[in-house]
């Protein structure tokens, strides 16, 4: 490829950086001599004129290694004569503390043997070995001497394994490169040592769950009816006043399944279930499961238009409505049946057999389009991948026969899932009608099935005992500090976290069925510790419904499972611990680039919600502005969110660019239909204080600081209290704001600490006026003699 072995080595290490890191475009450090071969003499000058430079690689996963080599060789080629300038400079210039925190140095330091002999003669002694040890100030240094290639590493920022592991990998990526004649893709580059491959792919093997035959799988109905015929007198489901055993259940089910086969509703077919959250809804799903269609929820948090679409694309066979469904559906042409339509409620109570159905039942046949929270396009699964889905579910929830399980999701999807996970354990279910109301008179049983921002302000506000075995949270990822706070209100709780997509109906770490894989862009598996995109095989969904370019884009095939077999692309980032368990890192999208640092507002959260005073919190950048955060906080009852202290919290423990410019105490967090925390409707700083009456200056200071502002943000007038990010400050306005005050009021201060202090009270205190507003000599005429 005509390249330098310098070349080879930066390249192959930018690979693996850019590898670890799940990054494109990656900097290091490269150590240059610093005497540019175009400066007459420079051989016989003395001094160290070695520097420091960033290099920066762009690892496209289609470039070719010939490209990607040939290319880093000759932007570096292009940069010789610019070896001279320091690395402060080009910190200044970027604008940034810090480029990079990884070095590659090539050190070269040729004997001369006829020299060291003449030395030895004179001086009278013989110098018997020589040995060069060098160090660097970066966690890790690639060091290359004399064909020898080491690492080092800080001891407090890597242990021996884990250096010799990347060590290993870099082994591998040179390997690889060396050994390519140019034509391999760098998205190929294979990162896993030989035991990682086998124990992380051993998954891709068919199981016996997998190698089951077809007759030994149930679906959710005859998970259900082989409960309710073991144990027909067991409550089934109560909602307020109305309780149902399984017995009456099936009974109900089973004739209302009788008359929607009556009405055309069999195999492939959908029947549009508007039913809100109540027994009646147990008794709807079970009826569509019996007489073999599949089901699709209209929600009442769906608007017209979201219920439209949501018909357009399921296209069902009919619609069964509760009496008090929305009246326009009777304007859509679709069959509309009430629930209690007689025609449709006075069928036999036998269980629908093969024989009563318009079509033989298949465990491939559509069972139900799925709408996750806020989706728009709906996830077809079939009976097998149901049946599968709420059976994890009550494995992982320890939903067993007899359990007592109070299930408050407020989604209409997710609140039907929990209604047949439980319903086909044999256990009974509760349908909260009040949340708070059981913060009043408590609650005693197995397992509580909810969303965080609910159990939150329920234990807010508690005043009753809440006791149960297991919380299995069906939202948004939790905090680790909210998982404690739910162990130490709730002792010995188990913690289970269901969150994940509808399409894959997991319900916990990949099992049974179900497989998961962490894979790069370039669908490459990826070693522990290093965060990629999570896939899902096995069990996965048919496809969403009618959406074919939208299938073919999320559900691909599994180059690891047999032949045939898909797995499901997430949007998910997640990596494998040294345990073999798979951590949740955070959704793909979610990162924001602050002051040129790129991270996850969810990391900023997870930190501001560890404070011991605070019960929930969310991270989000500032409207209009892409150089700050904004945070926002629940206090626990009995508690204060003070924004000095929490911004010292932070402060001690993130960097300053993490660190949020505002904090706005709330009530509650707003929430979205799946209970997750709803970004949009997050108020705006100071829009919590817009009720209060304006405060004007307290002292000569601040009042001029209050006309100062005023008149820079083009207001009429600012108070001590108003927020500056509710009135629109923003870095250039922020840098205006610095101006005026050294001018003006002869204060120095920072942009950082008008940031850190969003209003005048709180800023007045941290600033001080110089004494005059002359801070600066008077500039004179000088003459050069």
């Amino acid at each position: 490829m005509g390249v330098t072995v310098n070349t080879l080595v930066q390249g192959a290490w930018a690979v693996l950086l850019g590898a670890l890191t799940g990054r494109k475009d990656v900097v290091f450090g490269a150590a240059v001599s610093g005497r540019p071969g175009t400066l007459p003499g420079v051989e016989s000058m003395v001094g160290l004129f070695i520097n420091t430079l960033p290099v920066r690689a762009r690892c496209e996963p289609n470039s070719t290694f010939a490209e990607f080599l040939t290319g880093l060789q000759d932007r570096q080629s292009e940069l010789l004569d610019h070896h001279h300038h320091s690395l402060t400079e080009i910190h200044q210039a970027a604008g940034v503390d810090a480029l990079f925190d990884t070095i590659v140095a090539f050190q070269s330091y040729p004997a001369d043997p006829a020299g060291l002999a003449e030395a030895r003669t004179a001086a009278g002694f013989e110098i018997t070995g020589l040995k060069s040890l060098g160090g660097a100030n970066y966690p890790l240094a690639l060091i290359v001497e004399d064909g020898r290639l080491t690492l080092q590493y800080q001891s407090h920022l890597y242990d021996r394994n884990a250096a010799q592991h990347i060590a290993d990998r870099f082994r591998s990526v040179l390997n690889q490169l060396a050994a390519d004649s140019g034509e391999r893709r760098i998205g190929t580059v294979d990162l896993l040592l030989d035991a990682e491959r086998a124990h992380l792919l051993a998954s891709a093997r068919p199981t016996p769950e997998d190698s089951r035959e077809a007759g030994e799988r149930e679906t959710v109905a005859a998970l259900f009816e082989r409960r309710a015929a073991a144990d027909p007198g067991a409550i089934a489901v109560t909602f307020g006043a109305t309780t149902l055993t399984y017995e009456e259940l099936n009974a109900r089910a089973n004739r209302l399944a009788h008359g929607l086969i009556r009405r055309g509703a069999g195999p492939e077919t959908v029947v549009a279930l508007a039913v809100p959250r109540s027994a009646e809804l147990a008794v709807a799903l079970l009826a569509t499961l019996k007489s073999g269609a599949g089901y699709a929820l209209l929600s009442p948090e769906q608007s017209a238009a979201q219920r439209e679409r949501v018909l357009a694309q399921a296209t069902p066979e009919l619609i069964l409505a509760s009496v008090d469904a929305a009246p326009g559906l009777a304007l859509t042409g679709i069959p509309l049946v009430h629930l209690d339509d007689p025609q449709c409620t006075q069928g036999p109570d036998t269980d629908p057999a093969d024989a009563d159905r318009r079509a033989p039942l298949l465990r491939q046949n559509l069972a139900c389009v799925r709408y996750a929270p806020g989706a728009t396009d709906g996830m077809a699964l079939s009976h097998r991948a149901l049946a599968e889905g709420v059976r994890r579910f009550a494995t992982a929830a320890g939903i067993t026969p007899g359990a007592r399980v109070l299930a408050t999701s407020p989604h209409t999807d997710t609140a039907a899932f929990e209604l047949l996970a439980c319903v086909s354990a044999g256990a009974g279910v509760e349908l909260a009608q009040d949340l708070t109301a059981l913060g009043t008179n408590g609650w005693r049983g197995d397992v509580i099935s909810t969303v965080a921002p609910l159990l939150a302000a329920l234990l807010n506000g508690a005043t009753a005992a809440v006791h149960a075995r297991t919380v299995v949270f069906t939202g948004d990822v939790l905090l680790g500090s909210f998982v404690q706070r739910v162990r130490d209100a709730i002792p010995g709780v188990r913690v289970v976290n269901a969150h994940g997509p509808a399409e894959t109906v997991r319900a916990m770490a990949p099992a049974g069925a179900m497989r998961a894989y962490v894979l790069s862009p370039a669908l490459q598996p990826l070693p522990p510790g290093v965060t990629g995109e999570l896939y899902i095989a096995g069990e996965v969904a048919r496809g969403y419904r009618g959406q074919s370019a939208l299938t073919s884009r999320r559900l691909v095939a599994d180059p690891f499972g047999e032949p045939g077999s898909r797995m499901y692309r997430t949007g998910d980032l997640a990596r494998w611990n040294d345990q073999g368990q798979l951590e949740y890192v955070g959704s793909g999208g979610e990162e924001v680039l602050i002051r040129g640092h790129r991270f996850r507002t969810e990391d900023v959260a997870a930190a501001l919600a560890a404070h011991p005073s605070v019960s929930q919190a969310a991270v989000v950048p500032a409207a209009g502005d892409d150089e700050q955060l904004i945070g926002y906080v629940v206090a626990l009852r009995g508690h204060s969110a003070d924004t000095g202290e929490l911004r010292e919290f932070l402060a001690r423990r993130l960097p300053d660019h993490m660190v949020p410019a505002a904090f706005v105490p709330l009530e509650e967090l707003p929430t979205a239909a799946d209970g997750s925390v709803d970004r949009q409707a997050l108020p705006a700083p100071g829009a919590e204080t817009a009720g209060r009456c304006h405060r004007p200056g307290r002292t000569p200071q601040e009042e001029a600081l209050c006309a100062l502002f005023a008149e820079v943000l083009g207001v009429e007038r600012v108070g001590i209290d108003d927020n500056f990010f509710a009135l629109g400050v923003n870095s250039l306005k922020a840098t205006r704001l610095i101006g005026r005050m050294r001018r003006t009021l002869g204060i120095e201060t920072s942009i950082r600490t008008i940031f850190q202090y969003s209003t005048i009270a709180e800023l007045s205190g941290q600033v001080q006026a110089t004494g005059t507003t002359k801070s600066r000599p008077r500039l004179r005429k000088m003459t050069k003699e």
